[in-house]
């Protein structure tokens, strides 16, 4: 259900940017890799999610863009 991956969203969004809760918003994070994605949700969640992701490189906390960027790499070579 698309409300599931909001749902992840913003439970990963509320999560404060520091070191302490980085390895609660990675959890969330793999939520949103494409394997989980097929296999739980339509693929129109997947636009959701990417932009999602898409918005954590504009963040100003750093480790975060290294899953990002593999998590969203996981959309290119599923070809979503």
């Amino acid at each position: 259900d698309k409300n599931d991956v909001i749902l992840n969203c913003l439970q990963c969004e509320q999560c404060p940017l520091n070191v302490y809760e980085y390895r609660s918003k990675i959890i969330y994070l793999q939520k949103l890799s494409a394997d989980f994605l097929l296999l739980n949700y339509q693929t129109s969640s997947f636009h959701l999610s990417m932009y999602y992701l898409l918005g954590l490189l504009s963040s100003n906390f750093t480790p975060l863009w290294s899953v990002s960027i593999e998590l969203l790499g996981s959309y290119g070579n599923k070809g979503i």
